[in-house]
């Protein structure tokens, strides 16, 4: 199950951070060695604006432009909250969510529980809407074994 309130923010907040660090990524993935996913970046609070200004720049929403038609600098903050307006988490991605979430369930229990794989099955997930009566399951994996 997908709770739609918190796991939507969720993966706002994750898409956000994502946006800043496909920004580093970019920048230094040609200098590090190693370096070969997205999921390792950190983005550091000194380098916050910097990549969030390139973020900003880049993102596909209108922004005022200057006189040199380039993107106008504005303050960080007001970068911050139009970029995250951009981003908008669709109920796939929250099923997709609730997906991996019930298949990393099954794969412990296959791993380290007492329950054969071939015994658990996959359903499809609910996306949970916002009802406080169901707020505490709304993230839980429900299985039956067979």
């Amino acid at each position: 199950r997908a709770d739609v309130v918190s796991d939507r923010q969720a993966l706002h907040e994750d898409h956000f951070k994502k946006l800043l660090r496909a920004q580093k990524f970019k920048e230094v993935v040609g200098r590090k060695k190693g370096l070969q996913s997205l999921n390792e970046v950190v983005v550091e609070d000194a380098e916050f604006e910097r990549y969030l200004w390139q973020a900003y720049k880049i993102a596909p929403f209108a922004k005022e432009k200057n006189m040199l038609r380039m993107v106008k600098k504005i303050e960080p903050a007001e970068q911050e909250r139009l970029l995250r307006d951009s981003i908008k988490v669709s109920d796939d991605e929250l099923v997709l969510l609730a997906r991996n979430r019930a298949r990393q369930v099954m794969a412990y229990l296959a791993a380290k529980g007492p329950v054969e794989a071939q015994r658990l099955f996959l359903v499809d997930p609910q996306v949970m809407r916002n009802d406080p009566a169901v707020a505490d399951k709304a993230r839980q994996v429900e299985m039956k074994i067979q």
